[in-house]
Parts: structure tokens; sequence; C-alpha cells
């Protein structure tokens, strides 16, 4: 055995070895080194994050992942630069990867299995069972086998997942003698492809129209239409089943359906579908749909509303009864006022006396966008005085818009030790990063804190402060000791304030612990778990969202339990001030 000089002052978790001579290591603190003449010089590589590193995997030359707290990490370029991957929807903590070929890799989350076929560029995810699992390995077929503490082992075998979208479809006013279609979306959410067997529509009058019926493979999703067509008048219910190989999921859709004498409805509309298209959440549009009445006979318009659906994201402007004369021309003026981001469909139903198609009904839609800012902060960990260090701080709009930021601020009791490029008024694009240069310079003894204010257009976070954090220290990284006992420093800030509502706890632990961090009452109530995760013996930073809190004294409780089961428990009165 060699040992090796890294020059590095974290611990490390995981190795991925592409030759004799070059490998790479990851560890705490978001570090990554490369070397790739056997170990007699490693290189520091550049992360977005601040966070430890549980895992690395190559697989080429120049491609690997990279994960831990919070933290997936890809690259393309052998680590020249490595990029945050934010479409993992509910990442926590990683504790392996495992790549097949460069396509097809698993991911071993907390509580789940996240599995990508397309080279990480969507995931999807499979939940188990079991706490405590800390390694996985996979199949060519998807199989997984998976083991972890206390002797636990788990095999999971793939499966199709069906999931039906919409669950229900209403029909409205159809003529008797005529069919109206419309259509569902069935989506793969599992691992191996879905194989239809067949779609029936059980209750009068409704049927399967058409629909590609060839496999859908992991992931996809296909279109397919059903049909109401009544015989005879009134209202009728039913249901359509996806048959398939799925295990998983629900393969039902309701229907509805009132059949109305044959004939011409007097009513015509334009647009065909009022499409509101997408609107900054916040703010507010109007269209018009224009009516005509083509019949020769006037009609008694009943009443304009908005139902069903996400009605409560669309008003008109006018709800009255009135004549609507022959061949005459009128609109109906609807506004879209988005209060959450999403998605929205309703209908516009005019009532009227007409005796083909009393319910009239126009399909409106729309979409609300926002832009989300997140960071994970930076922490340099030990620096020594009067020397410096920089990192680059990753700044990401995980919204749906663009984020349109118009100030940097560097604030805090510590801001005179950190400076950083102010990359000034800039736009965002939904799903991207910016990565801001950060340095660290202390000139005094002990741990440092500061915040860089991010000023946005972000509606719930204008004032956006991200944590920046180091310790200044007199000592070599060999000689800094290894914490004797759990302690849980006091939050910072304190009081957590609405301005940023953000709160940083700092954890030191002898070894590694599984490690349980919860906020309680004044009356020792349970309100909410903010991190549960095994963390190894060392200095972590844990960072907790408490804006959405009311003002007032909160406990925060460590809980810290060793391999032998033997648990410490530290606390820290939380002020919230809003």
């Amino acid at each position: 055995w060699t040992e090796f000089d890294t020059g590095a002052d974290h611990d490390f978790n995981s190795v991925a070895a592409l030759s004799a001579d070059a490998a790479y290591v990851a560890g705490n603190g978001g570090v990554i080194y490369r070397t790739t003449d056997a170990g007699a010089t490693w290189e520091e590589q550049q992360t977005p994050v601040s966070t430890n590193l549980q895992t690395i995997e190559f697989v080429s030359a120049t491609e690997g992942w990279a994960g831990g707290q919070l933290a997936l990490l890809h690259t393309t370029d052998a680590g020249a630069t490595w990029t945050a991957v934010s479409k993992l929807v509910g990442l926590d903590v990683i504790y392996d990867i495992n790549f097949i070929n460069p396509q097809q890799g698993f991911i071993m989350l907390s509580r789940a299995v996240a599995r990508t076929s397309d080279g990480g560029s969507t995931f999807y995810r499979t939940d188990y069972p079991s706490l405590g699992l800390q390694d996985l390995d996979a199949r060519p077929d998807g199989a997984l086998w998976m083991v972890g503490r206390f002797g636990v082992t788990q095999r999971y075998t793939p499966t199709a997942a069906i999931v039906v979208q919409p669950d229900v479809i209403d029909f409205g006013d159809v003529s008797v003698g005529q069919q109206r279609e419309e259509s569902v979306t069935v989506y793969n959410r599992g691992e191996v492809a879905l194989t239809f067997s067949n779609i029936t529509a059980v209750g009068p009058g409704f049927l399967f129209a058409n629909g590609d019926l060839s496999p859908i493979p992991p992931g996809d999703a296909r279109v397919i239409t059903l049909a109401f067509a009544p015989q005879d008048t009134g209202v009728a219910y039913g249901n359509a089943t996806v048959y398939s190989n799925a295990a998983l999921g629900v393969p039902f859709v309701d229907l509805r359906g009132r059949g109305v004498p044959p004939g011409t409805s007097a009513l015509t509309h334009a647009p065909d579908t009022l499409d509101f298209g997408s609107l900054l959440l916040g703010s507010f549009a109007s269209r018009f749909v224009h009516l005509h009445n083509r019949s020769t006979q006037p009609l008694l318009i009943d009443r304009e509303v908005i139902t069903g659906g996400d009605s409560t994201m669309f008003r008109i402007t006018l709800e009255s009864t009135y004549f609507f004369a022959a061949d005459k021309r009128d609109s109906v003026q609807v506004t879209f006022a988005p209060i959450r981001p999403g998605r929205f469909v309703t209908t516009l139903l005019i009532a009227s006396n007409d005796p083909v198609e009393p319910q009239y009904r126009i399909p409106v839609r729309g979409e609300a966008v926002t832009p989300i800012i997140a960071s994970d902060g930076l922490d340099f960990g030990y620096v020594y005085l009067d020397s410096s260090r920089s990192l680059q701080l990753a700044v990401r709009n995980v919204g749906s818009s663009p984020l349109n930021i118009s100030d940097w601020t560097l604030v805090g009791a510590d801001a005179t030790e950190f400076s950083f490029t102010n990359p000034g008024a800039m736009t965002v694009s939904a799903g991207d990063s910016v990565l801001v240069p950060v340095t660290f310079m202390p000139r005094s003894y002990g741990p440092k804190s500061a915040e860089i204010v991010v000023t946005s257009d972000d509606l719930t976070n204008g004032q956006y402060a991200i944590p920046i954090t180091g310790n200044a220290t007199t000592l070599a990284s060999g000689d800094i000791a290894r914490p004797l006992e759990v302690t849980l420093a006091q939050n910072y800030p304190n009081p957590v304030t609405s301005s940023g509502g953000y709160a940083q706890f700092t954890v030191t632990l002898p070894a590694t612990m599984d490690v349980r961090l919860t906020l309680h009452d004044m009356l020792g109530r349970p309100l909410r778990v903010l991190h549960a995760v095994t963390l190894p013996g060392g200095t972590h930073a844990l960072r907790a969202d408490l804006g959405d809190l009311r003002s007032g004294a909160y406990i925060t409780v460590l809980r810290a339990t060793a391999a032998d089961g033997s648990a410490t428990q530290r606390l820290v009165r939380t002020t919230v001030l809003r």
C-alpha cells in the first residue's frame, strides 16, 4: 500500500479509478481531487457545492457523476467543469451511483432509487420501504440489489407503472346520433415497457375511439381517444379501463355525458380554445371569446360562468341573463389571474334555452410561470490566517420563468473577510444557474460567516440571503483535532427573519453517527424534522428553511446515535421574527 498526500483538509468518502494511473476522489465540503500520474500529484477540481459528497463514478474517461447531501453533479470534460443537475425531483442524500452504461444508470437516495435511461436527461423514482440502505448494484435488465445496516438486503424487480390523466372526463351535452371525442394521456412511470392488453369503455354511449397501442417505453407517454355517442337523451355515466402488464398504478377513467335532442347548436364561438399561454405569476391578462347566434330565433342566455377544473384561476367580467338576438354576435371577456404556478384548465359554460345544446362549453386554459432562486451556500472549511481560498458559488433558478437579478450585496458580521466578483444585473433562464467566484481571506482566528444577498424578481424571496462560512486556523490540516463529543452550535442567524428564512446549524461529531435534527415548540411538541441523515465524524453545516414559521421562540433538538446504539442529545433555542 502507498499513502499519498493530496493536500486536502476534508475527509474522502468515495474513489473512482479509471486506470492504474488515473483516479478521482470525492469527499466532505464538496471537494473532488484528480490524479493522472498514479497519485504523485493531485489536482483539486472546482464544484458548485459545499455539502458532503458520498459517491463518485465515471462512465468513460471524460464523463462522470458525483453525489451526496442535496447534490448531484455531472461532468463531460473529465472534471474541468462540474455542473449541478436540477432534474432529479426529491433529491435529499445520494448514497451510491451505479451506471451500467453511459445511458442507463441508478442513483440511490435515502428512500428511493432514481433511474435514468437517457444519460441523465430525465429521471424516474422508485421508492423502497427500508431505512439504512447504503449500497446498490444494478443489472443490465434493471434488477437492483441493495444492502444496508442491520443485515438488510433487498432485491427490486422492474415493472411497468401506469398513470392515466385526466382521471375524469365530462363530455358535456352531445346530440343524439353525434359523437364527441376527448383525449387522455397514458404515462408509464415504471422501469420496463408498458404493454397494452385492451382498452374498454363501459356505460351507455361510451367507447374507445382510437390510439396507438404499441408498447410505451419507461418514462414515455401515449395519447388515446375516448368518445361519447349517445343513442338516447339524458345523463350517462361510465368508465374506461386500460388493461396492461403494469403492476402499479390506477388504470381507470370515470366518464360522464348527457345526450340531448338531435339538431344543430345555435351557438358558435372563436377561438376554439381560449388559450392565455404563459403568464408571469402575480400578473393577470384578459381575453375575449366571440359568440355568434347563427339560428333564426333569439336565445335566452341564462348564465355565463367559469366552471370545473381550475375555475378559481379565471373569472368573467359579467354574469347576467339577456336575450341574444338571431344572427347577432357578442363577446365574453375572461380574465386569467393565477394565484400559484402551474398549468390550469377549465370551461366557460354558456347556458341558454337552445334545445340542441343548452349547456354550451368552451375550453379555457393558461399557464402561470414564476422564477425561484436557490443556492446551497459555501463552506470554505479551514483556511490559514493571512492566506486565501476561492470557491464558486452556484445560484440556481429552479422556477419556470427567467429570473431577473438586479443586485448582489455582501453583508454580515465577518463580511470584510470575504470578497466576491459581482456579476451585476443579469437574467438566469429557467433551470439554469450562474457561478459566482467567492474568496475567503481570514484576518483573525476562528469561525467566520457572512451572507451574499441577491435581489431579484422572485416573488417569495425578493432578497435572498445565501450563507458563506469558513474557519480561520493557525494549525496545519493534519493537526486539527477531531471533535471529542457531539455539539450543536447556536443557529446563524438568530433570530431568523423573513428576509432570508434560512438558518444554519453547525454540528460536530466524534465519529460517523445517525443525525436527526428536529424543531419543537416551547412545550416540547415536535413540529417538523429538519434533517435525518448519516454523517461522518467532523464539523457539518446543516441548513434549514424556517421562513414559513410564525414569530416566536422554538427549540431545535439534535439527536446523534452512534454505531453501538448509544445516543446523545443537544438543543438550542431558535427565535423567528417575521
